[in-house]
């Protein structure tokens, strides 16, 4: 008979949630898959601008920013006339100054040219998985059939090196760091940065609610719930403290038979997939 270990009920449901979180980022499962709006914002380049050399503070003249623009995890980049790198905006004061995350290195400006611009966005609050993702244009003004191209960071920083300031229509976007909200999501980034305001439709995997209550169901199909506690004893017994190469291979062998035929049945790349088709 197996090795019954006593355990807390904050134990045990801390190694079932774990195990059921592990679950869910493991694969981009189909009942995972949700579908959201991505509004971007259009830039921003009215008045003229005022900075001296080796500062971080900008004032405005004949415009008017919106404060909010520097709540996080909002990000915002600044182009300034005679420079060909982006300064990142960290605050916004008032309406009419602003400061940058790095020293302006430049000639002072007494009423310069600039272009303010977004290309960084958060995905939604619920979002946990980011290997696999769609960002989809139902108006198709680039990409693939409507689909803008992911790219992974290398290469999408290597599309964005070719001209750091290109704004215009995406058509390609990439995963960056995580937000400082807890938790944190992951954001997005678009190139070239938004020139307008456009609206994509996105498909991400979301982060299931941790159970907290004996009445509380995990978001996992029932024909496949198996594989929680199955996951659950495979991290109890792979630890030092109670490791058992018998129970071990038995756990583990029924879990990769379950594992196999849900990923037969619950692939979100496909669902995905089809997802995207339907609204074309």
């Amino acid at each position: 008979q197996e090795e019954i270990h006593s355990f807390t009920v904050a134990k045990a449901r801390q190694g079932i949630n774990d195990a059921y979180i592990r679950l869910c980022e493991m694969h981009p499962w189909q009942h995972l898959l949700k579908r959201f709006t991505l509004q971007t914002e259009a830039e921003y380049d009215t008045g003229t601008i005022a900075i001296l050399e080796n500062t971080s503070s900008v004032v405005l003249t004949g415009g008017a920013w919106v404060v909010s623009w520097g709540t996080a995890p909002s990000t915002r980049r600044m182009e300034i006339s005679g420079r060909d790198e982006p300064y990142d905006v960290t605050v916004f004061g008032s309406t009419t100054t602003a400061t940058l995350a790095d020293t302006y290195i430049g000639a002072d400006l007494a009423a310069g040219s600039y272009n303010l611009f977004r290309d960084t966005y958060p995905l939604p609050t619920d979002c946990g998985y980011t290997e696999l993702m769609a960002l989809y244009d139902p108006t198709n003004r680039a990409g693939d059939d409507g689909r803008l191209w992911f790219f992974p960071q290398p290469r999408f920083v290597r599309e964005l090196m070719a001209d750091p300031l290109s704004t215009g229509i995406p058509e390609c976007f990439t995963f960056m760091q995580m937000t400082t909200e807890q938790p944190p999501r992951p954001t997005m980034r678009l190139y070239p940065a938004p020139a307008e305001v456009f609206a994509y439709h996105g498909w991400y995997f979301h982060r299931p609610a941790l159970l907290s209550a004996d009445g509380d169901y995990p978001n996992w199909p029932a024909k496949f719930d198996d594989m929680i506690w199955r996951q659950a004893c495979i991290d109890h017994y792979e630890s030092e403290m109670h490791y058992s190469a018998r129970f071990l291979d038995k756990h583990k062998t029924v879990f990769a038979g379950l594992f196999r035929r849900m990923k037969q049945e619950m692939d979100g790349q496909t669902a995905m997939d089809k997802e995207i088709e339907g609204t074309r």
